[in-house]
């Protein structure tokens, strides 16, 4: 019965979002910021006295993540002194972009050329067909952008048998990975196999069905074979190996390392879940 001397942490929690809401026009080129959830006391006819805000973030490297959420933060903090409220903000598990490694990279193509590019059966193609009804040539073209490609003639398959020569030097690929951290332990490199039809969505049935039948079978072989080849020739060649180091510790002399672990993170003991 007297609202005028409560503080609202709902209002705090909605003003929040619209700020970090308006943030979106000034932060980096392919950066997302996207709300995951809102949590509220559920007492009726109360002012809330606590609220949560729940956010995923993602941008091209991990130094630009960290500079968006401390923007982020200060959002929240000055909605906070707005208010008359209190924030607290706890930053979740994160990872690091992939560091690439040329040497290893230039082999694994080298490796990719010997085993060669899938061969498959017309039934195999008439399945494919199936497959990419009613996926128009804009949409195919956005979903092989993900992977750095951009030839027009590639969309005009459904099944990718060709070997490409693009390393992607300097290329950014929209999607997340664990192995960015790996790659800063050590020299890595990775190879992207057709192991769905062209230009169906990630995470789709289509690419689902592929997996589970000789199409998605044969491109992991084809992957598995060359990682073999690459891994030998790791263990006989002496100079692959030392130039892929020195690369490697070239790339941290100019970036060092920086985990992304949350800094109140204890050995030993997971951080909360929110």
């Amino acid at each position: 019965m007297n609202p005028h001397l409560g503080r609202s942490a709902l209002d705090a929690a909605v003003l929040t979002q619209v700020g970090i809401n308006f943030l979106r026009e000034r932060v980096p080129r392919n950066a997302k910021m996207f709300s995951l959830s809102i949590d509220v006391d559920k007492a009726g006819g109360s002012i809330p006295a606590h609220s949560e805000l729940s956010y995923g973030v993602g941008a091209p490297r991990l130094s630009d993540v960290n500079e968006l959420v401390s923007r982020m933060e200060t959002v929240a903090t000055g909605i906070a002194i707005a208010t008359g409220t209190e924030v607290k903000s706890h930053r979740g598990y994160s990872s690091s972009e992939v560091l690439p490694n040329l040497a290893l990279s230039r082999a694994m193509l080298k490796n990719l050329k010997k085993v060669g590019p899938p061969e498959y059966s017309e039934e195999e193609r008439a399945f494919a067909k199936k497959l990419n009804e009613g996926l128009t040539a804009a949409e195919k073209a956005k979903s092989l952008e993900i992977y750095g490609i951009f030839d027009s003639r590639v969309g005009e398959k459904d099944l990718y048998d060709e070997i490409s020569e693009n390393v992607d030097i300097g290329g950014l690929m929209q999607y997340s990975t664990d192995s960015g951290d790996v790659s800063w332990q050590a020299p890595t490199s990775q190879m992207f196999v057709a192991a769905q039809t062209i230009g169906s969505p990630n995470h789709s049935w289509q690419q689902v069905v592929c997996s589970g039948n000789s199409i998605g079978h044969k491109a992991m072989a084809l992957a598995g074979k060359t990682i073999a080849l690459t891994a030998l020739d790791i263990l006989s060649d002496s100079g692959l190996l030392a130039s892929a180091k020195e690369e490697y510790a070239r790339a941290l002399d100019r970036q060092p390392y920086s985990s992304p672990l949350p800094k109140d993170l204890k050995p030993g003991k997971a951080p909360e879940i929110r």
